[in-house]
């Protein structure tokens, strides 16, 4: 009867209806990022045989590591006897989701653990700064997609407030830290 697929902030949710079903063994829901290549990422049951409308949902929450790609989803129908049936295909576009940087815990004392979540492979430097503007230190890391996470010793600061600047190909980011 009906198929969607709708974009949430963490997922892909595709939602479908049955009007009848006769002899359904499962629902395959298959994805796709270049809308002919479909791999099956959820099998759930049918009811097999009914006459009334039925409601299906999946949350695709895998989806949000996808960002910057339209993706594609379609439903396969197989019944009891292997044959199947697709639904027309239906595709969202993921946004392109800004990096994430921040101190896994704040104020420090001896060190300090930066998380940089990001969606590429590259590099970024790190720029320790106290409150005056000058800088303390400079680091360069490569970055891979994910959660990244580098620790700093901050034994040797003194106490105060200092700025933590992460530049990357894409990224400005930056963050306040306290040293106890």
């Amino acid at each position: 009867v009906s198929f969607s697929v709708t974009l949430d902030n963490t997922k892909v949710k595709l939602t479908w209806t049955t009007a009848s079903e006769i002899n359904s063994k499962n629902f395959k829901v298959q994805r796709s990022i270049d809308g002919s290549n479909f791999e099956t990422i959820m099998a759930l049951p049918a009811a097999g045989n009914t006459s009334t409308l039925r409601n299906y949902s999946y949350d695709d929450v895998e989806a949000i590591h996808l960002k910057r790609k339209q993706l594609y989803y379609r439903i396969q129908e197989t019944d009891i006897d292997d044959r199947t049936l697709s639904t027309e295909v239906k595709s969202v576009q993921m946004p392109a989701v800004k990096n994430l940087f921040a101190l896994v815990y704040n104020p420090v004392r001896e060190e300090a653990f930066l998380k940089y979540e990001c969606s590429e492979n590259g590099k970024v430097m790190i720029r320790i700064m106290d409150n005056m503007g000058r800088i303390i230190s400079i680091i360069e890391k490569a970055v891979t997609p994910g959660v990244n996470q580098f620790k700093l010793e901050t034994g040797k600061l003194a106490g105060g407030i200092y700025e933590i600047k992460l530049d990357g190909k894409n990224d400005h980011l930056h963050v306040r830290m306290m040293k106890d």
